[in-house]
């Protein structure tokens, strides 16, 4: 409950649990994990042979594709209807595979072995646009594919050159320049942003944070990295710096940070009289930040009291003022109250 005095108007501190002035989050898919539809058709084979084709040596059993004998480009099983340039997860499970030898082409015409078990490997696009199973040897027994998977990793990153996508991470492989990995119209020029990243693997060479016109501090081990930056422009990115990053990184995150007053807004919920009053900060300690009010105009009443700064809000709140001695009681709200006796001190969740 918070309390005010009828005929004083007393200043009182507002404590705003937790307030970092940050907004929401920007960036889309930070952590590398969002995965467009699935793009095999049929790929448990549980359509028979639909939407596939089959070289020699291949046949269709229960929910499987049947490899025996045949090897070579007329040996093939494929499907089409892939691109060659988009990031993929590409996921293939094989049984009985023995001493045979399977494979399948990135897009770049790499090829990529294929092994016992569930694989799973990220790819840049499929060869020609196609996936494509390639026998490269046969002991004579039959080998069963019992499941397909291709699907993309959301498209919201620009990969510059030497940037991939893994396993819920990017990887740099850059070499001899420095080169992006970027999010392009995320942050606005003139706006202060807490930009934070983490290095998952770490081989050498260094790495940063930058917005448009900032850089953040240079980054040499595995570990998860945090900094304030000032935009110029509207793109975000994770930079390769100094010419080289052997390593890789994930949860990329970027919210605005409001450096100016927040709005505290009192709505009376009976007659809906709504009060704003403009709040500086003038203490944080890292458990909460504080505000100083003064009321003048507010009646007895259950109000919405609520927090908001540069469209964010941050913090909202039901409390019942009432009139009374002493002019401000402590709300219902006990976290951060013990030893606490000051009347002036509310604290919001």
């Amino acid at each position: 409950m918070i309390q005010l005095d009828s005929t004083e108007a007393r200043n009182f501190a507002v404590h705003l649990e937790g307030y970092e002035g940050l907004g929401g989050e920007l960036v889309k898919n930070g952590n590398f994990s969002e995965l467009n539809p699935e793009l095999v058709t049929n790929g448990d084979f549980s359509a028979g042979g639909a939407d596939w084709t089959l070289g020699n040596g291949w046949s269709i059993g229960t929910n499987k594709a049947i490899h025996s004998t045949d090897i070579g480009g007329a040996a093939r099983l494929t499907q089409s209807g892939f691109s060659n340039t988009a990031n993929y997860k590409v996921t293939i499970t094989i049984t009985n595979k023995g001493t045979n030898s399977y494979r399948f082409f990135d897009g770049s015409g790499s090829a990529v072995s294929l092994l016992e078990g569930t694989n799973t490997y990220y790819v840049t696009g499929l060869l020609v646009g196609i996936l494509i199973i390639d026998p490269q040897s046969s002991d004579g027994s039959d080998v069963e594919f019992t499941d397909f998977s291709v699907r993309a990793v959301q498209e919201d990153w620009i990969l510059g050159t030497g940037w991939s996508i893994g396993a819920d991470k990017a990887i740099s492989t850059v070499t001899g320049s420095s080169s992006y990995l970027t999010q392009a119209g995320i942050v606005e020029s003139g706006s202060t942003y807490v930009v934070g990243f983490e290095v998952v693997d770490y081989t050498g060479g260094n790495v940063k944070s930058t917005v448009s016109g900032d850089e953040g501090a240079v980054r040499t081990s595995i570990g998860t990295y945090t900094d304030t930056l000032l935009a110029t422009g509207s793109s975000l990115s994770i930079k390769s710096q100094s010419g080289s990053f052997d390593g890789s990184v994930s949860s990329i995150t970027a919210r605005l940070k409001n450096t100016g007053a927040v709005t505290l807004t009192l709505t009376n919920q009976l007659i809906e009289k709504v009060t704003t009053v403009e709040l500086t900060p003038i203490l944080s300690n890292g458990r909460y930040t504080e505000f100083s009010y003064q009321p003048t105009d507010l009646i007895e009443g259950m109000y919405l009291i609520k927090f908001t700064g540069d469209s964010t809000t941050y913090a909202e709140t039901l409390a019942y003022i009432t009139t009374g001695t002493p002019p401000l009681g402590e709300s219902s709200y006990k976290a951060y109250t013990t030893g606490d006796d000051n009347p002036d001190h509310v604290y919001i969740p």
